[in-house]
């Protein structure tokens, strides 16, 4: 009865016409109701957006996996949040490792419900972060879309896909698209906020940015801020957000090194440069990503080291990688031949 229910609504929904891709596939198990609360508490978790709340976003869904083995919305949470911890921009540890666990809770979700967008949209961004495989990740992203035409988080990844092949306006765009689906979530307003940023709209970005502070006093906000005003030349504004990225970040690495390099463009080469010494003790403790050290580097000028770090980011498999050749901060290295062949090096590798 339930089943057949279902399918009424889903074909009046449809406007008559049902999908084939839903057509042929079964209808996924009712989860345990306990299991769904811990889904919705672990999505909640996964907008706060930090590295405390994404360890707890995991422990949250495996929760919910020990009391419903079979339910696929967590495994694709799961998949998301090992793959967030794992992401350009996060990397709270060895990016292979916590890629491979994403792919695993991906897979799962697939297999126990092909018809679930999460899941394809959580593999995509394995593909895309861990293998470098754009185009493997936009066909999943694009199956994800055909299943829930609504999935917000969807366009976010469709745009960072379109900011590595250039494609700076489509990417605005997506990431509008994902911002109107989802309009009360900070992620997805500074998710546009920031592709603007990249297709150098900077009032535009800065207009964004701003709005977003009406609703939250979100750390990645002030850093796409301060960004912002650094490429304007803006130092004296820009320091002051990036310093506050650091602060909303619970004093997380990556944002300390993008106010080294903040710092370092602004001329305070000895503040940025205390940055990296505490940065560099702190690598003998735990995990620092090699791109933070590149980027650094490349705040200060230096060409060799920049290099050297931008190497060992590549051998880590960072999903830093397919976003080197468009980020303004390694521009200055755009026609340099050893900074070209790796990015060749990027393009020539996917899935390997």
């Amino acid at each position: 009865f339930r089943s057949d229910v279902g399918m009424r609504l889903a074909t009046s929904l449809a406007g008559g016409v049902l999908s084939p891709v839903l057509m042929r596939q079964p209808e996924p198990a009712t989860p345990k109701f306990a299991a769904y609360e811990l889904v919705l508490k672990a999505r909640s978790l996964r907008q706060q957006a930090t590295e405390e709340s994404a360890w707890q976003c995991v422990a949250t869904f495996e929760d919910a996996i020990r009391i419903d083995p079979d339910y696929a919305p967590a495994y694709a949470g799961l998949a998301d949040c090992y793959r967030l911890l794992g992401a350009p921009g996060w990397e709270a540890g060895p990016p292979k490792e916590l890629f491979e666990r994403a792919r695993r809770a991906a897979e799962r979700a697939i297999a126990l419900d092909p018809n679930l967008g999460e899941g394809y949209a959580a593999r995509s961004m394995v593909r895309f972060n861990a293998d470098w495989d754009l185009d493997g990740a936009s066909r999943d992203l694009d199956h994800a879309m055909t299943l829930n035409p609504n999935l917000a988080r969807a366009y976010q990844y469709k745009s960072a896909l379109l900011v590595t092949r250039g494609r700076f306006d489509d990417a605005v765009e997506a990431a509008r698209r994902g911002q109107e689906l989802d309009p009360l979530s900070s992620i997805e307003q500074t998710t546009l906020g920031i592709r603007l940023y990249y297709a150098r709209r900077y009032p535009e970005a800065i207009e964004q940015f701003t709005r977003t502070f009406a609703n939250s006093n979100f750390g990645v906000t002030h850093w796409g801020l301060g960004e912002t005003y650094r490429e304007l030349g803006r130092h004296s504004d820009a320091i002051p957000e990036l310093t506050k990225a650091v602060q909303l970040s619970n004093n997380s690495p990556y944002m300390r090194a993008w106010l080294a390099h903040g710092l370092a463009a602004a001329g305070r080469r000895d503040e940025a440069v205390a940055i990296r010494h505490d940065l560099e003790r702190l690598a003998n403790e735990r995990y620092v990503s090699p791109f933070l050290f590149a980027l650094m580097a490349s705040g200060l000028g230096e060409r060799e080291q920049t290099l050297s770090w931008l190497e060992k980011t590549f051998d880590a498999r960072s999903g830093w990688m397919p976003f080197v050749p468009v980020e303004p901060e390694f521009q200055w290295l755009s026609k340099d031949p050893a900074f070209t062949r790796l990015i060749a090096r990027v393009h020539a590798a996917p899935g390997t």
